[in-house]
């Protein structure tokens, strides 16, 4: 079994969460910056974008087929911050 890492804050923020829905429990990735900026509509104030190398090291990765959005399920150990960096 996966131990996957995920906000339960989240919880209180969206309560229309479908949390049957596995892509709930994920970090979502994009391979295009454009597409990362509409989905999350951006830029924001107090936000910002990190861009990095994905690698399934620290978590397996479920790619959408239709777009460039990426599922990244982080182990509870995992270690991705040496692997990004601020964009802006």
């Amino acid at each position: 079994m996966i131990e996957l890492i995920f906000c339960l804050r989240q919880r209180e923020k969206l309560p229309d969460t479908d949390y049957e829905d596995i892509g709930s429990y994920s970090c979502s990735c994009f391979e295009d910056l454009e597409e990362l900026e509409l989905a999350f509509k951006l830029p924001r104030k107090n936000k910002a974008i990190a861009i990095g190398r994905i690698r399934e090291i620290n978590g397996p990765i479920w790619k959408n087929k239709e777009d460039s959005h990426i599922h990244w399920f982080l182990y509870k150990d995992a270690n991705a911050v040496e692997d990004f960096h601020i964009k802006r």
